[in-house]
């Protein structure tokens, strides 16, 4: 297969047959025994949800989609706050967390003009452990922390813009996010 530079990877470029649009600004994507789900509905506060096994091709799918909303942001003079939930995730390998590190690097330049924090959902010391040594691979200022539940990642998401002088999303209630379910396609 020929090998194609990064930019010429657009999200419609994407075999979408695993993919649905359940919502507006909701995006449902499934890969084996894996699901993510990407919300840009309160943009510029986006959320990832993700469920079962992460493969390679999802965090491809991901990142192009990152790659809009950090176009977007940069368009709109805005800074994207990313709320990430792997609360419902099998511990990714070391394969897949290095995938994390070269996408994220790979964008490093965007991310600093245009991404204001990320901040990842997360229980247990073994997925906590995962995301401080993907943290602790990023090159430069990337801001990345965790927190408990998604709402209190999109509190500190709406603090961080508060901080920045930004105007907070309407309609985001941290407390009243309605986390997306797991839809079954992409169970093992």
């Amino acid at each position: 297969m020929e090998q194609r530079k990064r930019e010429d990877f657009v999200l419609r470029s994407i075999d979408v047959s695993n993919t649905m649009k359940a919502l507006k600004g909701v995006i449902r994507h499934t890969v084996g025994g894996g699901e993510l789900v990407l919300d840009e509905r309160f943009f510029p506060v986006v959320i990832t949800t993700w469920f079962g096994e992460i493969r390679s091709a999802t965090i491809e799918y991901c990142y192009r989609w990152l790659d809009q909303m950090l176009a977007r942001a940069r368009d709109e003079g805005s800074k994207l706050v990313v709320v990430v939930d792997v609360l419902e995730v099998l511990r990714p390998s070391a394969v897949l967390r290095e995938g994390f590190v070269h996408e994220t690097n790979a964008r490093a330049d965007a991310l600093e003009r245009s991404h204001a924090c990320t901040i990842v959902a997360a229980r247990g010391p073994v997925m906590l452990g995962s995301i401080s040594a993907v943290v602790w691979m990023l090159r430069g200022g990337i801001r990345v922390t965790t927190a408990r539940d998604v709402p209190q990642a999109l509190e500190r998401g709406l603090r961080r813009l508060d901080a920045l002088g930004m105007p907070r999303p309407p309609g985001l209630e941290p407390r009243r996010y309605e986390r997306p379910q797991r839809s079954g396609a992409g169970a093992a």
